[in-house]
């Protein structure tokens, strides 16, 4: 008689994976689907360095993708705080890059401006390597 009380426990299990997959697909998604408009807005200057132009492009594709991650929907607890960490992620880059932007003139400000930017892609590696870590089983 143990057979059905298994089987409804492998079922419950598979319906709590299948939720936490389709959570992870959801979010994986909307991030993947911004690099590429990021990348674009990013490199849009005609000149090899970024002009302030081109950082508040960026800026404000950074601001986009904070609302658009904070708007999806996740019950999983460790992946809202993904989700939430990532949204703030891209706050505080889209400030960095205004902060450049602004300090462009100063060449010392916009160094300085500029090393806080880059600061932030290590930060970005991390949390991506540890969204997917996490959805594919092997954290938490």
């Amino acid at each position: 008689m143990r057979t059905p009380w298994f089987a409804a426990l492998c079922l419950v299990l598979l319906v709590g994976c299948d939720r936490r997959v389709q959570q992870c697909n959801r979010l994986i998604d909307a991030i993947n689907e911004e690099q590429p408009k990021l990348s674009k807005s990013f490199r849009a200057s005609p000149t090899p360095e970024p002009t302030p132009e081109a950082l508040d492009t960026f800026a404000k594709r950074l601001d986009e993708l904070g609302a658009k991650i904070k708007r999806i929907e996740l019950k999983d607890g460790k992946l809202v705080a993904y989700r939430d960490g990532y949204a703030k992620l891209a706050t505080d880059i889209a400030t960095a890059a205004r902060k450049t932007a602004a300090a462009f003139e100063d060449r010392k400000e916009a160094a300085k401006a500029a090393a806080e930017l880059n600061s932030f892609k290590e930060n970005e590696k991390t949390l991506v390597k540890q969204i997917n870590e996490y959805c594919q089983g092997k954290g938490g």
